[in-house]
């Protein structure tokens, strides 16, 4: 009796399974045997080990520049100074006050989300002028207003003697998550002017002073929805009325404009947001098997230098001829960071790869492109050595790991 509970219990699983494993091996003995042994899977039917594949020269390797980038649909706007970066803040906002209207009083509310100070203890002041004319937020830039209308001094056309307000920002560290709001009283006189004049959208400048420090701020685009963005406040009475009424306006449009007035060093590779900057490379990818998977692509570069404002990401994508591809929306690649100490840098390149071999089968040439994370960057770059340095140790590789098609899904 207790023989037969041993079998019944613990010795008929591996019995069981044995059974079934002989029953398996035999129904694919037929067409599986092999000189190596018998297979459960037929020959032919599986692709090759991954392999490796190394370029360590392009074909073809080119950086172009651009005119200064749109920052309009960012959810951040700044305002200040980093190292060789000047950075201002446009803001618009649509105020349908009557011409007889009178000005009491109107502030500025910036809500503040970050803050840098590289010289601690020393505060940020923050200069408002009323720009000389509106701008189009999804196209200007540090040269123009909007496409075809250059300021007449970049920056912003303003008359620096005709300041509507100033404030100082303590230059105190935020602590994570949290606002800050900055109130700036503005010249009642001079916004009176303004609705006497008849007109209803009023576009300002935030200009820095000369420190070097600057603040991100919440803008517009974070949260449509939301009242917490930049706001004026104005307190006006009508003409003949002794009754003081109020009008809040969120702005209509928001920007944040950037200058470089560095150098670069003309040997380098430049990916850069603002000096604009896109690097295109062409790799001779024939030496793959034609019906090749690439499994990972990584693109191995010495980093020469590298600046920027808050961040700096690269992105990579492919695209056809050399040209200069503005607001790069099909990126194919998350993005990735680049230090200030960075010194090597391996750009996961996968799907910009995979991408340019699919392409480049239908006979058109395509290129591999590096170029700056608009959505995100500020001002700043990155250069790197190019393909024909002296020195072969700065050189980029490219570096593939595919897998070859089985041999019967080949033509």
């Amino acid at each position: 009796m207790r023989e037969a509970d041993t079998l019944s219990g613990s010795k008929i699983v591996p019995f069981v399974l044995a059974v079934f494993i002989a029953l398996l091996v035999g129904s694919c003995s037929e067409e599986t045997v092999s000189g190596g042994g018998t297979l459960l899977v037929p020959d032919g039917s599986l692709g090759t080990l991954p392999q490796q594949l190394v370029l360590n020269q392009p074909l073809e390797a080119a950086a172009l520049a651009s005119e200064p980038l749109n920052r309009g649909a960012q959810g951040r706007i700044y305002v200040g100074n980093r190292d060789k970066f000047r950075i201002h803040c446009l803001l618009s906002f649509l105020v349908p006050l009557p011409s007889n209207a009178q000005v009491v009083s109107a502030t500025l509310r910036l809500f503040i989300v970050s803050y840098e100070n590289y010289n601690p203890g020393v505060p940020l002041d923050i200069n408002v002028y009323q720009l000389d004319r509106d701008f189009e937020e999804l196209e200007v830039t540090w040269n123009q207003s909007a496409d075809g209308q250059p300021w007449a001094t970049p920056g912003g056309d303003y008359s620096p003697g005709a300041l509507l307000g100033s404030s100082r920002f303590a230059g105190t560290e935020l602590v994570s998550a949290l606002v800050d709001t900055m109130v700036i009283r503005l010249d009642s006189l001079a916004l009176d002017e303004f609705v006497q004049s008849g007109q209803t959208v009023l576009p300002l400048a935030l200009v820095p002073a000369d420190q070097d420090a600057w603040f991100s701020m919440i803008g517009r685009e974070l949260n449509p929805d939301s009242p917490v963005a930049s706001q004026i406040d104005i307190v006006y009475r009508i003409s003949g009325s002794t009754t003081n009424a109020a009008l809040e306006r969120r702005a209509k449009g928001d920007a944040t404009i950037t200058s470089f007035t560095g150098s670069l060093n003309p040997d380098m590779l430049t990916v850069g947001e603002e000096p604009s900057s896109q690097v295109f490379l062409k790799y001779d990818l024939s030496q793959l098997p034609a019906d090749a998977t690439i499994n990972k692509a990584h693109l191995h570069i010495s980093v020469y230098e590298a600046a920027y404002v808050d961040t700096f990401q690269v992105i990579v994508f492919a695209t056809d001829g050399k040209e200069f591809v503005e607001q790069e929306l099909t990126a194919v690649s998350a993005s990735q960071g680049v230090g200030f100490d960075t010194d090597s840098l391996a750009l996961d390149v996968t799907l910009g790869v995979q991408r340019v071999l699919v392409l480049d089968s239908t006979g058109t040439d395509y290129y591999l492109v590096l170029g700056s994370n608009t959505g995100v960057n500020v001002g700043g770059f990155m250069q790197f050595y190019p393909p024909d340095w002296p020195e072969e140790r700065y050189r980029p590789v490219l570096e593939l790991i595919y897998t070859d098609a089985p041999a019967d899904a080949k033509p």
